[in-house]
């Protein structure tokens, strides 16, 4: 790890940092966020709370992408004469999954 002496960007070494420290080890201490102070099912919630932002977030992307692909798929059939899907059906095509999975590609790549 490296550090610079005299940063204000940079810890000190030297010093314990009680915001360092595990909450859960925290659980009787004032400054203790409150789930982790209530203990049981909103101390596991709390515990998890970044993943679950994240999923909830990449829940909601691929459903507005799918919603969106859908509606660009049926406006385009429309154009040319061709039959509708509904949006379960489209759920299941093709195009939906391989454009996600474009998307997805450069995501994990730029976070790779």
């Amino acid at each position: 790890f490296m550090f610079q002496r005299g940063s204000s960007e940079s810890k000190d070494p030297d010093k314990a940092d009680p915001v360092d420290d595990d909450p859960a080890t925290q659980r009787g201490a004032r400054i203790a966020p409150w789930p982790v102070q209530a203990g049981g099912w909103a101390s596991a919630v709390y515990s998890y709370s970044l993943g679950l932002a994240l999923l909830g977030l990449f829940l909601v992307s691929f459903v507005v992408h799918w919603l969106a692909c859908a509606a660009a798929a049926n406006d385009e059939a429309m154009l040319y004469g061709q039959p509708t899907q509904s949006t379960i059906h489209f759920l299941f095509d093709a195009q939906l999954w391989f454009e996600s999975f474009q998307n997805w590609q450069s995501e994990f790549l730029s976070t790779a």
